[in-house]
């Protein structure tokens, strides 16, 4: 009897092994409709970034679900759960030390838009920016852009909850600036159903960091080494730039 139930012990202890291991080998995916980054067609998760992860965790040996979220709270999960990762992420300061860091995925630019009329509005440098009001979208990178920037909320900083909501401000004169990616803001233009005539680009700001992906803090280390690994290699045979080669027209906009 007592060799039996050592030899259950013994079972259920590599059952339990095994599953702890293929648990940490599976990642919980969330992003955003962002193209040409990551959006859903026609219910598949598509864009460069997603083609660059599918690869990166086929690679890698790691499962995964990739679920498209409203940003804020993607974002949220990501911050406060394990084994998950977040995509396309701005890598900026004030996140350095929130995730493992993966990447870069692509570089990164922001431009701000302005209303075509108000053709006199021509900030020439970062420090006339402040004379403006600027508009941000809560929680998300264009947030700590504009706060690095100085602008403050109440004073010249408008928050939002989406991109829509920043057309509306600034088509009503309550903002004079949205910061956007040139592609991403014609998507959007489309998708409210704006004529792209009536809206320019007045500046352009770009960033040595890029956008990369997150694995949130507390994640299997081994998970975490195995998609490092798995994306330094896809790199260094090429794999990387021939899907971003694809998008180029679109991710240099």
């Amino acid at each position: 009897m007592s060799s039996r139930i050592s030899l259950g012990a013994l079972l259920l202890a590599a059952v339990v092994l095994l599953s702890a291991a293929a648990a940490a080998q599976e990642l919980y995916v969330v992003t955003e409709d962002y193209p040409p980054y990551n959006y859903l067609r026609d219910g598949e998760v598509v864009g460069v970034s997603t083609e660059i992860l599918r690869a990166v965790l086929k690679r890698a040996n790691v499962g995964y679900r990739i679920e498209v979220l409203p940003w804020a709270r993607a974002y949220r999960i990501a911050e406060n759960a394990k084994d998950v990762l977040i995509y396309t992420l701005a890598r900026i300061p004030e996140r350095e030390e929130l995730f493992h860091w993966v990447g870069p995925i692509a570089p990164r630019s922001v431009q701000l838009f302005r209303l075509s009329s108000r053709d006199t509005l021509a900030p020439a440098s970062d420090a006339e920016l402040t004379r403006y009001t600027m508009g941000a979208i809560r929680e998300d990178a264009t947030e700590s852009l504009a706060r690095s920037l100085g602008f403050v909320p109440g004073k010249n900083l408008i928050l939002a909850q989406d991109l829509g909501q920043l057309l509306r401000l600034l088509e009503a004169g309550r903002i004079d600036l949205l910061p956007s990616n040139s592609f991403m803001f014609q998507h959007d233009l489309k998708k409210y159903e704006r004529d792209p005539s009536g809206y320019a680009s007045c500046y352009t700001l770009d960033f040595e960091q890029g956008y990369y992906f997150g694995i949130s803090r507390g994640s299997s280390a081994r998970t975490v080494k195995r998609v490092r690994g798995a994306f330094a290699a896809l790199s260094r045979d090429g794999t990387l730039d021939r899907i971003r080669s694809r998008y180029d027209g679109e991710l240099f906009k």
